[in-house]
């Protein structure tokens, strides 16, 4: 398994031992086949109820200590760049 792929399965087992969380999936370039090297990775968090912006943040800052927690321009979201694989993450 790549680090990318590692990495990824990490991010999403951290969200899915949150209380809240119904679901993790996995988005856009890398659900079509057309990720490239510098494609991010897009992840959808589902809860019945708003997931605490502690939680978000104690999960972000697992992996990367530059995370961006809490940001509403489209909706709620956290990014950040994987220190590992220098890939994004949001």
């Amino acid at each position: 398994m790549s680090d990318a792929r590692t990495r990824v399965h990490a991010i999403v087992a951290a969200y899915a031992d949150l209380p809240a969380v119904q679901a993790v999936t996995l988005g856009g370039s890398q659900t079509t086949g057309h990720a490239t090297a510098g494609s991010d990775t897009d992840l959808y968090v589902y809860s019945r109820t708003p997931i605490a912006v502690a939680d978000r943040r104690r999960v972000a800052l697992g992996f990367a200590p530059d995370a961006e927690v809490g940001n509403r321009f489209w909706e709620p979201g956290d990014e950040w760049v994987d220190p590992v694989t220098q890939s994004g993450v949001d």
